[in-house]
């Protein structure tokens, strides 16, 4: 019988000098444990966190910004609710809004769609049409307000015909659309990712009409240049 892989006869543990260095190893060992004991103990010293000052149009609730906001190019925001999009969420976008920008910000009286602003072939919202009709009726974007409709209705960009549908449309004049229409897939169980994906949406608007911010490449930006599908909607930030 072997015992440590010594041979019969022999002793039945290990060599001294082998235990020898097993005796200070175990204590080094213990030593360390000791050690990473300590550390994971809290602190007991007083430390004060960092915080941040808010960035330039900030509300100073503690959103984090990461673009300057201080040099709006227009002076208020009107949202339109357009046919039956449901006046509550306009008035929920308008609130958060105001609360974490400070925004001049109200909400219109709902507004009919003209019917000469769908397309009879595929039944959608022609979003140039749209902007027609929004300018005509909210002629205050010449006088430097952002106007944006909101809607539930799917909406195709004519000038755009490789696109099967927009979820918005601006043009430089200072008026805007979104749709809410192509915002849900299958696994969101509910409407609070869609609404969510819309409330980006409308704030793109704000960044690129109000505040006169340009779009960027990194695709974790609000701001990124290229939104083609519900999951570049989702990667976005949902701040500036």
């Amino acid at each position: 019988m072997t015992v440590g892989g010594s041979q019969p006869g022999g002793s039945d543990g290990f060599p001294l000098p082998l235990r020898l260095a097993t005796v200070l190893l175990g204590i080094g060992l213990l030593a360390l444990l000791i050690a990473a004991v300590a550390r994971l103990q809290p602190s007991t010293r007083s430390a004060t966190a960092p915080t941040a000052s808010p960035a330039p149009g900030a509300s100073g609730t503690g959103i984090a910004l990461n673009h300057d906001l201080s040099r709006p190019i227009r002076h208020a925001v009107v949202l339109v609710p357009l046919d039956d999009f449901p006046t509550d969420r306009a008035t929920a976008i308008r609130d958060r809004l105001a609360a974490d920008y400070r925004l001049p910000i109200s909400v219109a009286e709902s507004l009919s769609i003209h019917e000469e602003t769908f397309d009879p072939g595929s039944n959608q919202l022609v979003a140039e049409s749209i902007i027609d009709q929004l300018g005509a009726l909210h002629p205050e974007w010449q006088a430097g307000v952002l106007v944006i409709g909101l809607t539930t209705t799917d909406m195709r960009i004519a000038g755009r015909p490789d696109w099967r549908f927009a979820f918005s449309y601006r043009v430089s004049d200072g008026v805007a659309v979104v749709s809410s229409a192509n915002m849900s897939v299958f696994l969101d169980f509910g409407e609070d990712a869609r609404w969510n994906r819309f409330g980006k949406m409308v704030l793109r608007q704000v960044a690129f009409l109000y505040y006169g911010l340009r779009p960027v490449t990194d695709p974790s930006d609000l701001l990124y240049n290229s939104i083609l599908s519900t999951d570049d909607v989702d990667r976005i930030a949902d701040h500036l």
